[in-house]
């Protein structure tokens, strides 16, 4: 039987998240969308991110734990991801470090101020408490965030995950090799199945490279 077509994710245009940001930046989780659409984490990988595992200093960050629902709760899963090869150390550019820092600050006043109350999970995003965050209220934030900023309310996954892969892919500049390491994809076929739409808009600018090389050398 013929294999029916992967329909299109939906993403944000640079544009969009450049404005989605900038209408979330007084929000005290701001940081949290920034490190999402700048690293294409998965929202469950993004609410089980623990500092010891973010190097300020070196710039990276290790994907080792998640918040899933269970039993209609949010639950820390800890050492265990999606699947083997989403066990991964990515970088961090130098504006999400520079947020990172703030937010880490702004969370320890907010730790001070619960006092014996606070959970310690070691979570750098967690309620104002110190606790899990709900995966679904995530995504509830997300959409009506987006929609007051007037872009089109995306859940986490397009919004941050897709889009970043569709703006690294189709700037022509990122190997999807590098995509795909990111991402914690199994196989750099799944990256280029799962991004072929963008792929195909690639290969006309491909094609009109080589053509100029060759007529330049001619």
């Amino acid at each position: 039987l013929p294999q029916s077509e992967r329909p299109e994710t939906p993403t944000w245009s640079a544009h969009e998240l450049a404005g989605f940001l900038s209408h979330v930046e007084s929000h005290r989780l701001y940081a949290g969308w920034v490190v999402l659409c700048s690293t294409g984490m998965r929202r469950s990988e993004l609410l089980g991110l623990r500092w010891r595992n973010v190097d300020l200093e070196a710039g990276t960050a290790a994907i080792t734990d998640t918040v899933v629902m269970t039993n209609s709760r949010p639950k820390l899963r800890l050492g265990e991801t999606k699947s083997r090869r989403s066990r991964r150390v990515i970088a961090l550019d130098v504006a999400t470090l520079g947020v990172l820092r703030d937010h880490k600050v702004r969370q320890s006043t907010e730790r001070l101020r619960a006092g014996e109350a606070w959970e310690d999970l070691d979570l750098v995003f967690s309620t104002e408490l110190g606790g899990v965050i709900s995966p679904n209220m995530f995504t509830r934030w997300t959409k009506k965030l987006a929609t007051e900023a007037g872009v089109r309310p995306l859940t986490p996954h397009p919004a941050g995950r897709h889009t970043w892969a569709t703006l690294a892919l189709s700037s022509g500049k990122i190997h999807p090799k590098v995509v795909q390491e990111r991402l914690g994809h199994s196989s750099i076929s799944i990256t280029l199945d799962r991004y072929s739409h963008v792929v195909e808009g690639m290969d006309r600018e491909a094609a009109e490279i080589v053509a100029a090389m060759i007529k330049d050398s001619g």
